[in-house]
């Protein structure tokens, strides 16, 4: 198989003209006695590869399979930063390295030129690397000191698009790979732990789709309107109390101002309620909606809107509906059942015209 000759290839590269590369920025042989730079790289991937926590006396083993007759006390003084910035190099290297295949996994994913997924990966390190990889303390964080691996992933090619090295206790969301650019067209999914208004902006505008989890876990309209009753859409919202501490015009200070300004922005830490989420969404919706159809209405000097459609079938979109005609001065007509009001409009009339 192709791809089987093209992984040969580059593994060879691994510990050939990477290595060397690697050993130029962080020096790791000073004077060659019995390791060459491929065979002490090799020497520490191969053996803990076979065993993460293999010994000294394993790594001996390992080396000796390599041709080199190293003493364990010989393998225990190459433990240095050196040799941890040396690895470091060569790995970064080696993520560079595109090896991927040129089957296509669906077609649905042929219609973008890269199907891009972020998502990371947290390892645990020795405390003594605090200080450079600070973790967030506990199991679950890494203990005191971890790393993280922000991974981009084309899942078109298999390949490995972009690498971040990071401290464990760095948020997803302020990763440096959420501001690199992507391909216009490309198609980009990541978890709620980049859930970033500005970054879906930012992306957006530069002609990338994007995905998001859903933030409420379903996407039943019935269970989010329910949520979005007992919310509170400023929970998420920025309103104008927020952003010029006050009203203007004929808008309340407690209108929006900013569709889920308040946890897109950067300095955001806090814990958002699912109800609050759900009001934000409803609102947000709602919002739009009302003001398409009200401009629409006033270019075509048109005196009635009435809405219909399920999505008035939900008391809180409803209410918003109603507060954005307060809030511009226009009447919305909402017949009593929205949902099926065009169903029972065209049954009505046929009946008429018979």
């Amino acid at each position: 198989m192709a791809i089987i000759a093209k992984v040969s290839a580059q593994v060879q590269a691994l510990f050939g003209e990477m290595a060397e590369d690697a050993a130029k920025e962080c020096p790791v042989v000073l004077r060659r006695r019995k390791f060459t730079t491929a065979t002490l790289a090799q020497t520490f991937v191969f053996g803990f590869l076979a065993d993460p926590r293999a010994s000294d006396e394993q790594l001996a083993q390992t080396a000796a399979l390599l041709g080199v007759e190293v003493t364990t006390q010989a393998l225990e003084q190459r433990f240095t930063a050196r040799l941890a910035g040396f690895l470091e190099a060569l790995f970064r290297k080696a993520t560079r390295r595109l090896v991927a295949a040129r089957g296509a996994l669906a077609p649905l994913l042929e219609r973008f030129p890269a199907v891009l997924i972020l998502d990371s990966s947290t390892i645990t390190l020795p405390d003594a690397s605090r200080d450079r990889f600070p973790g967030c303390g506990g199991n679950r964080g890494g203990g005191q000191a971890a790393m993280k691996l922000q991974v981009r992933w084309d899942l078109r090619s298999g390949a490995i698009d972009a690498l971040a090295i990071e401290a464990g206790r760095d948020s997803d969301s302020k990763t440096s790979l959420q501001e690199t650019a992507l391909t216009p067209g490309s198609l980009r999914i990541t978890d709620l732990g980049y859930f970033d208004t500005e970054v879906f902006q930012h992306v957006g505008r530069r002609g990338v789709f994007w995905l998001s989890r859903l933030l409420l876990g379903t996407s039943d309209p019935v269970a989010i309107g329910e949520l979005a009753e007992h919310g509170d859409r400023n929970g998420v919202d920025l309103s104008l109390a927020d952003v010029i501490t006050g009203p203007i015009g004929s808008l309340p200070a407690d209108a929006t101002a900013v569709n889920f300004g308040r946890v897109g922005r950067r300095t955001f830490d806090g814990v958002v309620k699912r109800e609050d989420v759900a009001a934000g969404i409803v609102n947000l919706i709602a919002q739009t909606v009302s003001l398409v159809a009200a401009n629409a209405a006033r270019a075509h000097d048109c005196r009635r809107i009435v809405m219909v459609g399920h999505m008035l079938d939900l008391a809180y979109f409803r209410s918003v509906v109603t507060l954005v005609g307060a809030y511009y001065k226009t009447t919305f007509e909402l017949p009593e059942h929205p949902g099926t009001a065009t169903a029972l409009g065209a049954l009505a009339l046929a009946t008429d015209q018979e």
